[in-house]
């Protein structure tokens, strides 16, 4: 059972918890964060989601919710080492966005590092594969619906690919 803790519209922390799969009440939201990992040469780790998760077989960026006790930044390096195996310090992580979306909070970080594509670790269940990609290459996926739609809306409200 995940346990969220909750938040009003302005990002303050709630003294409430929120559990996944449970309706969150009205006007309370939890956190959720994402991690574009991106490497010397501009291009992108995606991973492919599991076919079983909602959104299954698409491709995104690693991210997920932010669990009880964690602060964004610690459920940032927490997702990116579950589902790529890549260790992070809290100095590697960049947040470049902060939205409000349904009853989610999403702070959106980047992390600059030369990934090995061979020292990825997917976590089961959740990914089933993993590559590189150009902005070019992200852009033919989302035009053809083949990666998160509502991942790329946010990130494009940041300047990370101007």
């Amino acid at each position: 059972m995940e346990k969220w803790d909750l938040y009003d519209q302005n990002g303050n922390k709630l003294n409430e918890i929120g559990i996944r799969g449970q309706p969150l009440p009205e006007g309370k939201y939890h956190l959720v964060v994402e991690i574009w990992t991106i490497n010397d040469q501009n291009e992108i780790l995606i991973t492919q989601r599991d076919k079983n998760k909602p959104f299954g077989l698409l491709w995104e960026c690693t991210g997920g919710s932010v669990i009880a006790g964690e602060s964004s930044i610690e459920g940032a390096i927490r997702e990116l080492y579950e589902e790529t195996g890549l260790k992070a310090d809290k100095s590697d992580l960049e947040k470049i966005g902060h939205f409000l979306m349904d009853q989610s909070i999403y702070d959106i970080y980047v992390y600059h590092h030369n990934f090995n594509l061979d020292g990825i670790c997917l976590q089961e269940g959740e990914t089933i594969a993993v590559r590189k990609a150009t902005k070019e290459e992200l852009l033919e996926l989302v035009s053809k619906s083949q990666f998160v739609s509502r991942a790329w809306e946010r990130v494009k409200k940041t300047k990370l690919f101007e």
